[in-house]
Parts: structure tokens; sequence; C-alpha cells
């Protein structure tokens, strides 16, 4: 799944049963590398699935899957790997 294109990643996905494709959305959402790939899966999902498997936070998925038009794009650099930031200043100001 991971490494499948959206139109690989929609056909993988119709496969799924609805209840195991919801417990899925919600397991993928909730890791932050593959929340893109949760609101994917979340889109083909019905509310009431999503609420069973999730409660409140199923509730949330599916109605922030709704919102978004198409999975977050993840900024990259030109070698494909993600940004990483990192903390400036001083971490411990009281040792100043």
């Amino acid at each position: 799944m991971y490494r499948a294109s959206p139109h690989g990643l929609a056909e993988l996905i119709e496969t799924v049963p609805a209840e195991a494709r919801a417990m899925l959305a919600l397991y993928c959402y909730r890791r932050g590398h593959l929340q893109g790939i949760g609101l994917t899966i979340a889109v083909t999902c019905d509310e009431n699935d999503l609420n069973i498997a999730g409660g409140n936070a199923g509730a949330a998925l599916f109605a922030r899957s709704r919102e978004t038009v198409q999975a977050p794009r993840i900024e990259t650099s030109s070698t494909g790997r993600r940004k990483v930031t990192l903390a400036s200043g001083r971490s411990e100001p009281w040792l100043a």
C-alpha cells in the first residue's frame, strides 16, 4: 500500500471488506507517515463503518476525509526525502 500509485491503491482498497477498510483507515491515519493513505482509504468508507471502528475518532476521520479534496502532500527535497527542521536557539535557558 505504501508504495502503490494512487490508482493502484484505489484498486487494492476495493478488495478489502468495509469493516476492515474502516479499521485500516484509522490505523493508517494515526501514523504520521501514513496519514495521506489513511485519508484516501477513509474516503471509500461509510460514516457508520468508521463510527463503529473508531467511535469519535472515526467520526472525525470521516469528516476530515470529506473536507480534503485530495490527499495532503508531503514536502520533499529534490532527493525525495522529507525536509528536516532543527530547533534553533538554546534549549536550556536556565543555564545562561
